[in-house]
């Protein structure tokens, strides 16, 4: 299992640094994860662009937390930003922040679930017929 991470952590100026995988964290953390990490006397959002079995960085911190319950990015489109990068001649930094919505990096949503609901028991016309009168919304979904 990978014990670092190169991470590309949000206005870095394009600069990705080797962090430190928490055992705690180990299981969470994949390419494409949203993770908070410390830069220099700050916390900062970043994203995880590479896993590492060794690093030779000295100094190496620790990643704070993953954010969110699967990764935002998925191995593709961090190919796709590098190319971008690498094509345009930009900063990866600014590739990554075009290729990742706005409300996920600023980590003010995450993915959206989707809820179901079923019967428990099948509802008769009866029930349905004295429901309209006290929820007829719920009624009316039934039917």
């Amino acid at each position: 299992m990978p014990g670092y991470a190169k991470v590309m952590a949000d206005r870095s100026g394009g600069a990705a640094f080797d962090y430190a995988i928490p055992p705690a964290l180990a299981a969470q953390i994949q390419v494409g994860s949203r993770v908070t990490v410390p830069v220099r006397n700050r916390t900062a959002l970043g994203t995880v662009i590479e896993l590492l079995d060794h690093s030779e960085a000295r100094g190496i911190r620790p990643i704070g937390e993953v954010v969110g319950s699967k990764p935002a990015m998925n191995a593709q489109l961090i190919r796709l930003a590098k190319w971008i990068a690498d094509y345009y001649c930009c900063p990866i930094e600014t590739a990554l922040r075009t290729v990742l919505p706005q409300v996920i990096r600023n980590a003010e949503v995450g993915h959206k679930k989707q809820l179901f609901a079923r019967l428990v028991h099948a509802v008769g016309e009866e029930e349905i017929a004295d429901m309209e009168h006290r929820a007829p919304n719920q009624a009316a979904i039934l039917s």
